[in-house]
Formats: C-alpha cells, structure tokens, sequence
C-alpha cells in the first residue's frame, strides 16, 4: 500500500501541464469559498503555500511523518470531529492507495467535510480537441471543440509513478468511480477534464 511520496526529486519536476491543474484547483476552492481547509497530502506544498498566502485558514495532512504536515495521519482514519473544515482537499492521492480504500476514504472525507470535498484524480482517457482563433475575435476568444472519446480497448494499467490505478484503466470506468462517490453520500457538482491537462479529472462534491 503507498500512501505517501518516497522521492523528492518527483515534485521537483514541475511540468506546464501540473500549472494548468494548480489553476483550476485554485479556481475551484475561491468557487466553494471556504472559511476552513484541509488538504490531504503535502506533495510539492504549493498549494498550500499559495492558499496561505491568500489568506485562507488551513491545515495540511499526510501519513508520512517526513514531510512537513501539519498533522500526520492515515486519510482513512480522520482524526477531526465530524464537519471540522468547510472543504476538504484531495490532489492526485487517492490512487496511491488500493482501490478498495476508495470509498472508506470518500466516507472519512464525508465525515470531517462541512459542505465540500474536491477531488483531482489522474485519469487514461483520449480526448478530441479543435480551438480555433479568427482575428477579428477577441483576445481571449475561442472557437473550438473538446469531447471525451474514452478510449477501446481501454488502458491495461495505470501510466502514473506508483498508482495502483487511474480512471479508464481496465477495471475502473468513470462509472464506477462516480456510483462510489454518490455512495458516500455525496452530491457531484463538477465532474470534468479540461482541455491543457487531460489526464487529470476534477470533481467538486458537495454533502447532501
């Protein structure tokens, strides 16, 4: 069972597409507007440095006690009292485990989240994309397609360092991924990939 990084040169390797995946983080955490955060899993400390920066009150958890959390423990096991933080944050962690733990976790983050829970899980999945900018239109502007083909025959094992899985590898379709969150109990507000950075999936879940 990995639960949590074992080489530091890993997150040192910051590549554009794991910006794109910072941004709608990001992006997504100012849409919930949370008071409190928990975030699951130190990684390169990034984001947590960047959401104090701004002036958010969080904590960082993680089960290895070389790495710079502020409280170590298993993420199956929450040690908080129930709805302790408005949003609980999970980035690329989950398929460190086996998938068998994937709904005892969602269930822990369902207990310890108030309102949200977001998710960032890595994914082998094709996509079609088509962007196209005319110059009388805006700077900004696109026209353009972005469609999930899903790919057949589907992946035979995760791409990703040390994943026991990935959505669209065989054995674990989006579908099932999405019947274990509404499992747990959780209502999904966002379930999307966007165009910059395909092999990451973002989903927002909110508590019923």
């Amino acid at each position: 069972m990995i639960l949590s990084r074992s080489d530091d040169t890993y997150y040192k390797r910051i590549k554009y597409n794991r910006w794109v995946s910072y941004y709608w983080q990001m992006q997504y955490i100012s849409e919930c507007r949370p008071d409190t955060i928990l975030e699951l899993g130190v990684g390169d400390g990034i984001m947590s440095s960047t959401l104090r920066a701004l002036g958010y009150s969080m904590l960082t958890c993680d089960i290895s006690k070389d790495v710079a959390a502020d409280i170590t423990a298993d993420i199956r096991t929450l040690p908080f009292k129930e709805e302790s933080f408005d949003l609980i944050a999970s980035f690329q962690v989950l398929e460190h485990l086996e998938y068998d733990q994937f709904l005892p976790c969602l269930r822990s983050f369902y207990r310890v989240a108030r309102k949200h829970v977001l998710l960032s899980l890595p994914q082998g999945r094709k996509y079609l994309d088509f962007q196209l900018h005319l110059p009388w239109m805006k700077k900004d502007a696109y026209i353009g397609i972005f469609r999930d083909i899903g790919r057949y025959p589907p992946y035979e094992k995760p791409a990703g360092r040390n994943h026991y899985w990935e959505i669209g590898v065989r054995g674990y379709p989006l579908k099932r991924i999405v019947a274990d969150i509404e499992r747990a109990g959780f209502r999904i507000i966002v379930n999307r990939t966007v165009p910059q950075n395909t092999y990451h999936r973002f989903f927002v879940l909110e508590k019923d």
